[in-house]
């Protein structure tokens, strides 16, 4: 679905071209200010907003680390506390003045500092001096494990999106931990790493789904972004020894950006088309390599990719049109665009 930038003044020359009554481009105007105030804009405002939240995160930990000889365990611990406790007080103080962008991220640096909290108990319990085999892995696994049931129950009482980054952030860490946990760190082979990356990142994309579908606002960018990214990159460094396994890789990066389309997400055109201009490259590479043609293909490939990214284009809302058109009816209630259409009809 391709989306137009509407200003005051496109509703303004509507009413005085007579399409809309004056108090219909109001109505319309206040709507949309409602519906878009609080999305994430490229704009000084929002980009001051999260460029901050980065700034107080790099000092915190720049802080902890420094102090904890200082501190000490309990020292460390009410420090955390007491910052979770003002950010969520001032969170709080925010989002009652319809400040929701700077409130919600003061939450989520409340959520950030959960790991540092569960550090300075583990800290002061022993468990990192500890010579048990389970307690290296355990240690990182109850801090990502309680990041994340943190997390949830703040996005329970806040509903802010930017609030599953660290949840989805947290799970990874968490997974790879529990894996470690059930194999033992010198049991952790490259492949069985590769593996679990790669079924972490199918689940996060279908809980993504699961969750893109039953929520009105976007709760789900950074579950796609997480799982996409896990997934392409396991995929990617999986041993390819044949080329029926390099034409596989490619049919897979095919599929990824037919998911684009349906499911409305364009990171998994980003990564598709990698993956297929990476097979692309590999058989200019291996059938073109020794030739005195191989610069020549290598540069009508270019000027295709071009080529096809500028007729996409041009006839994208067609293109997606007859991908959508191919789907089931049955099918169609059941993609995350469902949502677009619910929210249109309030």
């Amino acid at each position: 679905m391709k989306k137009l930038p509407i200003s005051r003044e496109d509703l303004d020359r509507a009413a005085d071209d007579g399409m809309i009554s004056p108090k219909q481009a109001d109505d319309l105007w206040n709507r949309f200010a409602k519906s878009f105030q609080d999305k994430p804009q490229f704009d000084l405002a929002h980009v001051a907003y999260y460029f901050g939240t980065l700034v107080v995160l790099i000092a915190l930990g720049w802080f902890m680390g420094q102090m904890w000889d200082s501190l000490g365990g309990m020292g460390l611990l009410l420090t955390s506390l007491c910052y979770s406790l003002a950010f969520v007080l001032v969170g709080n103080n925010l989002r009652n003045n319809q400040e929701n962008v700077p409130g919600g991220l003061l939450h989520t640096l409340a959520v950030a500092m959960t790991p540092i909290a569960i550090y300075s108990i583990e800290r002061m319990s022993g468990m990192w001096e500890g010579n048990s085999a389970l307690q290296p892995s355990l240690a990182p696994f109850l801090m990502a494990a309680g990041t994340v049931v943190t997390g949830l129950i703040s996005l329970k009482l806040v509903r802010f999106p930017f609030l599953t980054a660290p949840i989805s952030l947290a799970m990874w860490f968490a997974t790879i931990s529990g894996a470690e946990l059930l194999f033992g760190q010198q049991g952790m082979t490259f492949d069985i790493f590769r593996w679990i990356t790669l079924g972490f990142g199918s689940l996060m994309i279908l809980g993504s789904y699961l969750l893109d579908r039953r929520t009105d606002d976007d709760y789900s960018f950074w579950g796609y972004l997480l799982g996409a990214s896990a997934f392409w990159f396991a995929l990617t460094f999986t041993n390819q020894d044949s080329e029926w396994l390099k034409l596989g890789y490619c049919a897979v990066n095919l599929g990824l950006m037919l998911m684009s389309v349906l499911l409305n997400r364009k990171i998994f055109v980003i990564y598709g088309s990698l993956g297929v201009v990476g097979y692309l490259f590999h058989l200019a590479f291996s059938v073109f390599a020794n030739s005195t043609l191989f610069p020549f293909v290598l540069s009508l490939m270019g000027l295709g990719i071009i080529f096809l990214g500028v007729q996409y284009a041009r006839n994208r809302e067609r293109i997606d049109a007859a991908v959508m058109n191919l789907v089931p009816d049955a099918i169609k209630p059941w993609l995350p665009g469902a949502r677009e259409n619910r929210k249109a009809a309030r």
